[in-house]
């Protein structure tokens, strides 16, 4: 009996963000810190939706939607590329690589 693995990537978009307070909290710089380096994961994503209809900023958030399910696929061509065993396995039937959009405001999963 043929048993098939399923890998799933998910990404979750948080709508309510606040700005951290600039000044000279190490806190503070610590959050900021993180955030460019979250933003740096993502703008690959970011830039590929170029042709969003809206106000392409984090508070429009159709906006936020569009990059986070762009970022999904990112990270599913990630792992096929950064993994030749998994992706073999793909290839065989073995395994499906897929991918999903959680919504936090109505908890379903969109699989892409």
């Amino acid at each position: 009996m043929k048993k098939n693995v399923l890998f799933l990537a998910i990404s979750i978009a948080l709508f309510s963000c606040k700005e951290q307070p600039k000044g000279g909290s190490p806190s503070a710089d610590t959050s900021n810190s993180a955030t460019l380096r979250l933003l740096a994961n993502i703008k690959p994503a970011i830039d590929r939706v170029k042709n969003f209809s809206g106000e392409s900023a984090s508070k429009d958030n159709a906006f936020v939607e569009a990059v986070a399910k762009e970022n999904v696929l990112d990270t599913i061509e990630n792992i096929r590329s950064h993994s030749p065993i998994l992706k073999e396995m793909e290839a065989k039937g073995a395994i499906k690589i897929i991918g999903g959009y959680y919504n936090l405001h109505t908890g379903a999963v969109e699989f892409l």
